[in-house]
């Protein structure tokens, strides 16, 4: 939804999100860091350099990924061959030394809808014949000028198909009907937000509101008026919690704003999709359900006092790289 609304190919965009994620990576670690040293927690030197080794790791896969996978795959194929590495280290060995053998397969039927999730995704995108057949199984065109959308080949219908083989293969299969109504409770205010933001988004660059807003902004702000692209990101994200909703309502007026400052368009929308979606993770909702599975409801206060490094960081990094770049434009 980010591409279309920028009018960028997806796989810029997430090429251009990697490169911006990989220093924030960094910075999450530090933050990470000093959160053990506040709760007096050790971390031995041998210990800092395993970190940095898998973080590197990952911005590399991310950044590979993205410049070689389709978008909607590649922070996937980035993160799951890390994860599977980092469990068979960390626990598999571990258990076959110890003589843990159930133990360990216990853990991997755990995780095996995710593998197997993994694998049907990158399977149907990489393999040109069955990503072919897939696409042409059943092709819908929701709008002008928007991609069309294959059911078949959406991640939504592998979801479906992999809990669906899941539930039969652990002996539930008659709880089908009761988890599908919970389902479709949970889906339908997300869906019908999803859907408003998008008609919000569509209504802001037919009534040339963006154009106006933009326009208004860089007369004040001038070269320099792009900064506040990640700050106005950062800000929709924490509220909204969904990078869906800040797309919507904000990702018109940042391809407006870099057209008036000569800003590079594909790096705004970059700014927008990376600082929207670090910021959603810090949103009051998301928040509370965090703090309510971990049995710690009231104590978000104390949650929000120790991510706040998080959110501050993302914000002033990204806005420093929009400043850095409006001195280029």
């Amino acid at each position: 939804m980010g591409a279309v609304l920028a009018d960028m190919p997806p796989g810029e965009l997430g090429v251009r999100s990697a490169v911006l994620t990989v220093p924030l990576l960094g910075l999450d670690l530090a933050v990470f860091w000093a959160l053990c040293r506040r709760i007096k927690l050790p971390i031995a030197p041998l210990e800092r350099i395993d970190d940095v080794a898998w973080v590197a790791s990952l911005a590399a896969a991310l950044y590979v990924a993205n410049r070689t996978l389709p978008v909607e795959v590649a922070g996937l194929a980035s993160t799951a061959g890390l994860l599977m590495l980092r469990f068979l280290r960390d626990h598999a060995g571990e258990g076959i030394r110890q003589g843990q053998l159930r133990k360990q397969s216990i853990r991997l039927e755990a995780v095996a809808p995710f593998a197997g999730l993994s694998i049907a995704l990158l399977t149907t995108r990489l393999v040109t014949p069955l990503a072919t057949l897939m696409t042409d199984l059943w092709t819908v065109s929701p709008l002008e000028g928007w991609p069309a959308f294959a059911p078949f080949q959406h991640v939504s219908a592998w979801l479906i198909l992999v809990a669906a083989i899941t539930l039969v293969a652990r002996g539930h299969a008659g709880r089908w009907r009761a988890l599908v109504l919970t389902a479709g409770r949970a889906a339908r205010l997300p869906a019908a937000v999803t859907l408003l933001f998008t008609v919000i988004a569509q209504w802001m660059v037919a009534s040339s509101m963006t154009a106006s807003l933009a326009g208004a902004w860089s007369q004040v702000a001038g070269v320099w008026a792009p900064v506040a692209g990640p700050l106005f990101a950062a800000v929709t994200g924490f509220l909204t919690g969904s990078v869906v909703a800040t797309h919507g309502l904000i990702m018109p007026l940042q391809t407006a704003l870099a057209g008036h400052t000569r800003f590079d368009p594909y790096w705004m929308a970059a700014i927008q999709n990376t600082a929207g979606s670090a910021l959603s993770m810090l949103s009051p909702v998301r928040v509370a359900m965090v703090c309510a599975i971990a049995g710690a409801s009231g104590e978000e206060g104390e949650v929000y006092a120790r991510m706040a490094p998080l959110g501050v960081s993302t914000a002033l990094f990204l806005a420093a790289v929009a400043a850095v770049l409006s001195g280029f434009a």
